[in-house]
């Protein structure tokens, strides 16, 4: 679990091919990460690909510290 927030946390961008490499996952799944995150308003669409808002940054920080 630490990975993939440590994946995310490094990551400018986000998308279903990165999500779905790091999850070792089918892209249906990365694709249903991808929707939570955008219903919880952690990342925000940009072209192509996903950003995170500051929150998201903070929060993924705090668990990759503890």
């Amino acid at each position: 679990q630490i990975e993939i927030y440590k994946c995310l946390l490094n990551a400018n961008n986000i998308t279903a091919n990165l999500l779905s490499e790091h999850l070792n996952q089918p892209q249906e799944i990365a694709r249903e990460v991808i929707s939570r995150l955008l219903k919880s308003n952690c990342i925000l669409p940009k072209g192509q690909h996903y950003i995170k808002v500051p929150a998201f940054n903070n929060f993924l920080k705090k668990k990759v510290i503890n």
